[in-house]
């Protein structure tokens, strides 16, 4: 495992504090007042909008169990597998720069934005291999020629999904910061069963409701899971001697197939976490498809 201290947290250090937000909410959806010189007077740095600023505040933790196989070269065989089984957790989606890029939620209260991070993965499996084979490897006479100098290459991705946030696109909490990606109540079980997803309905989006005007919803950061990745990429490489290249040099010619995403495996990407998009809670994109390419190389 690893421990991580001074991450880059984005904070909005002139915060509406929460006394006041609810007064700025009825200003802002009611229209009663002009809700922006209203907050500006009850802000810490009055006179100022918001004020976000880059800490160097933020933790992280990480833990995993690592499991590698490694099959070196030999007889024209070699192969690699890696299985990852970890857990990532921190209160910072870890921003270097840009102070304004998703600044946690409460302000007042950095510990609520502690979560899973952004890159959490909890299963990852990867499988690569080489199979050089064994006919006619001196490549001799036409057949040698034609038989000889093939090359196999390979990698499959097996990856679970990583972590999202349902986001309101109102100012329920009224902080008058459309940076900030305000959470709702959570108030049942988000997260369906497998047998239970369908492309309308990835997660249960009833589990979600408004807070309280006024206030910050008690939903936690990144607690959706997206999709998860199943891919093979696939590659025959032939190799051609080529002894009369030029003087005393020699060279081969190398033809190249390659499969991107061989099996054309259909990979969703996250679903949309927006709650008042109507496509809330739909896998609407995917990854690409099956991508067939050829390459013919000269080397010497």
């Amino acid at each position: 495992g690893s421990h991580a201290i001074h991450l880059g947290q984005n904070r909005d250090i002139n915060q509406i504090p929460a006394q006041y937000q609810l007064g700025v909410f009825d200003c802002a959806i009611l229209g009663d007042c002009d809700a922006v010189p209203i907050a500006d007077a009850v802000r810490p740095y009055r006179g100022f909008s918001v004020i976000n600023m880059n800490e160097r505040v933020g933790v992280s933790s990480y833990n995993s169990l690592q499991l590698f196989v490694n099959h070196r070269m030999q007889r024209g065989v070699q192969f690699q597998l890696a299985y990852t089984y970890s857990r990532n957790i921190s209160n910072t989606i870890n921003q270097d720069t840009e102070a304004r890029n998703s600044p946690i939620q409460d302000a007042y209260h950095p510990q609520l934005d502690r979560g899973l991070t952004n890159q959490d993965t909890p299963h990852s499996l990867v499988f690569n291999y080489i199979w050089d084979l064994p006919f006619y490897k001196n490549q001799t006479g036409w057949q040698g020629r034609m038989l000889g100098g093939w090359e196999v290459v390979g990698i499959s991705t097996f990856r679970s999904g990583t972590p999202f946030t349902a986001c309101e696109d109102q100012d329920i909490a009224g902080i008058l910061d459309s940076n900030i990606c305000e959470r709702p109540n959570l108030v049942g079980k988000a997260i369906l069963s497998k047998g239970q997803r369908t492309l309308g309905q990835y997660f249960n989006t009833a589990a979600f409701v408004l807070q309280a005007p006024g206030t910050f919803g008690n939903a936690a950061r990144n607690n959706l899971r997206g999709p998860g990745i199943v891919n093979s990429d696939f590659s025959i490489f032939k190799n051609t001697k080529i002894p009369w290249f030029w003087r005393n040099e020699t060279a081969s010619m190398q033809f190249r197939a390659e499969f991107f995403n061989l099996f054309n495996n259909v990979n969703l990407q996250s679903p949309e976490g927006s709650m008042s998009s109507g496509n809330f809670g739909k896998s609407v994109a995917v990854f690409p498809a099956r991508n067939i390419q050829f390459g013919l190389k000269l080397i010497f």
